[in-house]
């Protein structure tokens, strides 16, 4: 049964998903030499940047151990399934949004004066829930947790 969802997510990914994950692989093969990984049906790739991303059947994350860095591959992951949701519309309706989202400045300091967590987007509350619902793990819902 897991083999044949993994196929339906894949096949789902570079079909539907195809703009994110060919921009997710071209990411991967420029950090080939990283570590990597399945994760559930999807790439894992773990480079030396802090933050994450997730693009089509592709994640990124931080090269860290513990609690914080296994609920941002969580989090990554549920934005893999709004990749499958979104298809073609993911870059315009996430992918841009959150990008804005986590490094602009102006959303940077509103976070941190107002104690917002960085899940307090729709579109990163969304990821939180779909990845804790896939793999029954926690994400960065938790307010302790920041990226």
């Amino acid at each position: 049964m897991i083999i044949l969802w993994y196929s339906m997510y894949i096949i789902l990914q570079l079909t539907w998903g195809f703009i994110q994950s060919v921009l997710g692989f071209i990411i991967f093969l420029r950090h080939a030499k990283d570590f990597h990984s399945f994760y559930h049906g999807s790439i894992l790739t773990k480079w030396k940047f802090s933050s994450g991303l997730s693009l089509g059947l592709f994640i990124f994350s931080p090269i860290q151990a513990g609690k914080t860095g296994d609920r941002l591959i969580v989090h990554e992951y549920g934005h893999t399934f709004q990749s499958l949701f979104l298809g073609p519309l993911y870059i315009p309706l996430v992918g841009i949004p959150s990008f804005i989202w986590a490094r602009h400045g102006r959303y940077k300091k509103m976070r941190e004066v107002r104690g917002l967590s960085y899940s307090h987007y729709w579109t990163e509350k969304w990821a939180d829930r779909l990845g804790e619902v896939a793999t029954g793990k926690p994400s960065l819902r938790d307010k302790s947790s920041k990226i």
